[in-house]
């Protein structure tokens, strides 16, 4: 009994001495586990803010500064936004397990892409560059600052061509999905003989954009013909003298109300008039707000060297298209679905290069 009691007291007297220093720890514990919320808290409520604070400041920087393209002067241009970044992604990495391996510069205007996007733009691929061209542009005084939101639209692939530093240049939508390397286009008879690949929209018979009618000079006009008729050409230090291309095209005649696809656009700046890329940037800072004769960006490329009377090619195939198998149960003759183009080589007629219209790759 006395050797159970000495040692009941001795535990006692030991809970005594530990139960103090426990709390202790406990109330330790319970201040550290407040600051961390509390701390939480803040970050949460400011962690956007934190976040691109540090990627300005520190690893956008480092990047930046361990990786200058300046001397590069050829690449891919794609025009992006948060919401494209996914689709921007897997098309670097289709790019990549094709073969490519040129600079792709992901352009984007204002502050459209969040620090998070950085990041994983500049995570998935080292020969990557971003650029913020109305940002650029604002700076130097080629875009009114009040006007440079109307710039998050496809209307900054024309005003991205326009600005970027390479002369070689392929544009490509974020939702391109490639079959071959778009590299090749660079080889193709046309990228040589002009210094531009275009390829062909879809035949629309509507009164719309091209097709659609104006009055001008109190005659009934259509907008191409408007367009040609009233452009400025003594701005440039040209004369009015349309090409027996357009002449012939399908939307001079009154047959469509598109003519070009810009999906995939490629332009040698270098190799062409400078005059092609003055009159791109009127066509998106000026025409563009005065006369609808363009779905988006799409017909400005081919008509900036129309209009500037400099040479330009076209694929000498008409464009194809892809559809979903489940489309074809509502309608079983007709394929509705993403554009597509063809290799654009004489001898390549059934060589498909890509098709347009958010596919997935691993569909």
């Amino acid at each position: 009994m006395l050797m159970s009691s000495r040692h009941a007291t001795e535990r006692y007297l030991a809970r005594t001495r530990v139960m103090p220093l426990l709390g202790t720890c406990i109330m330790c514990l319970f201040v550290v586990y407040i600051c961390m919320i509390s701390t939480s808290a803040v970050a949460m409520k400011d962690g956007k803010d934190v976040y691109e604070s540090i990627s300005k400041d520190q690893w956008l920087v480092q990047i930046q500064r361990h990786h200058d393209f300046s001397s590069i002067r050829r690449g891919i241009l794609v025009c992006v936004f948060d919401a494209m970044i996914p689709m921007a992604a897997s098309l670097v990495l289709e790019l990549r397990a094709l073969g490519n391996t040129d600079l792709i510069q992901m352009y984007h205007c204002n502050g459209e892409l969040s620090a998070a996007s950085h990041r994983i733009l500049y995570m998935l691929d080292a020969r990557l560059e971003i650029v913020d061209v109305c940002k650029d542009f604002v700076a130097s005084g080629r875009l009114p600052a009040a006007k440079a939101n109307d710039f998050r639209s496809f209307w900054l692939k024309p005003l991205a061509l326009v600005h970027t530093r390479l002369a070689e240049v392929i544009l490509l939508d974020a939702d391109d999905l490639m079959f071959h390397d778009p590299s090749q286009l660079w080889q193709t008879p046309g990228y040589k003989e002009t210094g531009t690949v275009f390829f062909y929209d879809r035949e629309v018979a509507k009164a719309e954009y091209l097709n659609n009618w104006s009055v001008h000079r109190f005659q009934r006009m259509l907008n191409l013909h408007v367009l040609v008729d009233t452009f400025e050409y003594a701005q440039f230090h040209l004369m009015k003298r349309p090409s027996k291309y357009l002449e012939r095209t399908l939307a001079w005649n009154k047959h469509s109300a598109h003519e070009q696809d810009s999906s995939i656009v490629v332009v040698n700046k270098g190799a062409t008039s400078s005059v092609a890329m003055d009159v791109l940037y009127h066509l998106v800072m000026h025409t563009r707000y005065t006369l609808d004769f363009s779905y988006g960006d799409k017909e400005l490329f081919w008509l900036a060297f129309e209009l500037a009377q400099v040479p330009y090619s076209f694929s000498p195939w008409a464009n194809t298209a892809a559809a979903s198998p489940g489309n074809m149960e509502k309608h079983p003759d007709t394929i509705c679905g993403g554009l597509a183009q063809w290799m654009p080589l004489a001898e390549a007629k059934s060589v498909l290069l890509h098709i347009n219209g958010g596919y997935d790759a691993y569909y």
